[in-house]
C-alpha cells in the first residue's frame, strides 16, 4: 500500500515543473510562499495531529523552504528540462544514504544496481537535453543538485524521527510559506496576478504542493525508503514528458532509452523488496 501512495505522489509531482514554468512571471519567493501556505492549509482539519516537537518542526519547515526555493530558482536560471532532470537525482541519494540515516536498513548490491540504473536513465535524458551556456545555467544546475540533496536528506530525516504523521507536513508548509512571503515583502517587487496565474497557483498549491506531500509522507512513514526512492526514478521521465508536451523540450531516441532504464530500475526495486519480505516471512515461519 505504501508504494501505491508513493506512486500517486509521483504522478502528481510530475506536473510541478510544468506548472512552475507556466508561472515564471511570478517572483520565486512569492510563488514558493503562496503555494506552500495554501498547500499546508489543507491539513487544518487534522491540526490536532500536528507534532509540535521542535526538531520535527525545524526539519520539516527547513526542508520545505530550502528545497522549493532552490528548485524554483533552478527552473528560472537553467533550461527547465535540464534543471528538472538534474534535480531528480534525489531518488538516488535516498537509496544510497538510507543505511547511514536509518539504522535498520542495509544497502544491498541490488539497491546499488537499481540506483545506478535509475540514475543512468536520468543522466541520459539530461545529456540528451544539455546545452552548454554561461554562469546563469551553471548556477541553475548547482541549485538543482542542492535541491536534490535537501529533499533526500529531509525525506530520510522524517523517516528517522519516526513519530511524525502526514499531517505534520501541513504545519511545515505553513511555516515555510509564511517565512517566504515575509521575505517576498522585503526583497521582491509587488505584483498583480492575472486570472490565469491565480488558477495555476491554485492548481499548483492543491496538487504538487499539497496532496502530493501528504501522500509522500505516508509512503515514507510506512514503507521502505530504498524502494520508495528507487520507484521515484520514474518522476523525471514523467516530468520531462509533460514539459515536452507543453513545448519546453523535444522527444528523442535517447529519451526512450532513458525511460526504459528508469522503468527497469523501478521494477527491479519492487521485485527485490517483495522477495526480501517473502524470505523474511519464511524465516519467521521456519523458526
Amino acid at each position: 500500500m505504501s508504494l501505491a501512495y508513493a506512486a500517486a505522489a509521483i504522478l502528481i509531482w510530475s506536473s510541478l515543473a510544468t506548472l512552475s514554468v507556466a508561472l515564471n512571471g511570478v517572483p520565486a519567493l512569492f510563488l514558493m510562499g503562496s503555494t506552500s501556505l495554501l498547500g499546508g492549509l489543507l491539513s487544518l482539519p487534522w491540526s490536532r495531529r500536528w507534532n509540535l516537537n521542535p526538531a520535527v518542526i525545524a526539519i520539516g519547515a527547513g526542508g520545505q523552504f530550502f528545497y522549493h526555493l532552490l528548485y524554483f530558482v533552478a527552473l528560472r536560471t537553467a533550461p527547465p528540462v535540464n534543471a528538472s532532470l538534474v534535480h531528480y537525482t534525489w531518488p538516488m541519494f535516498i537509496v544510497l544514504l538510507s543505511p547511514w540515516v536509518i539504522k535498520e536498513t542495509r544497502l544491498r548490491p541490488v539497491h546499488i544496481a537499481c540506483a545506478l540504473v535509475g540514475f543512468a536513465g536520468a543522466a541520459l535524458a539530461m545529456a540528451d537535453q544539455t546545452t552548454f551556456g554561461g554562469f546563469g545555467w551553471s548556477l541553475g544546475y548547482a541549485c538543482s543538485l542542492a535541491a536534490a540533496l535537501v529533499w533526500a536528506s529531509y525525506s530520510l530525516a522524517l523517516k528517522r524521527l519516526g513519530d511524525t504523521t502526514p499531517a505534520d507536513v501541513g504545519l511545515s508548509c505553513i511555516i515555510a510559506g509564511v517565512a517566504a512571503l515575509l521575505l517576498h515583502g522585503l526583497f521582491e517587487p509587488t505584483l498583480r496576478l492575472s486570472s490565469r496565474q491565480v488558477i495555476d497557483l491554485a492548481i499548483l498549491s492543491v496538487g504538487p504542493m499539497g496532496i502530493a506531500f501528504y501522500l509522500w509522507a505516508y509512503a515514507l512513514k510506512h514503507g521502505d525508503p530504498r524502494s520508495v526512492g528507487v520507484l521515484s526514478n520514474a518522476t523525471p521521465l514523467l516530468s520531462t514528458a509533460m514539459l515536452i508536451a507543453t513545448g519546453k523540450g523535444k522527444a528523442t531516441a535517447l529519451l526512450v532509452v532513458s525511460a526504459c532504464l528508469v522503468c527497469a530500475a523501478g521494477a527491479l526495486a519492487v521485485y527485490s523488496n517483495a522477495r526480501e519480505r517473502r524470505q523474511g516471512l519464511h524465516g519467521r515461519v521456519a523458526s
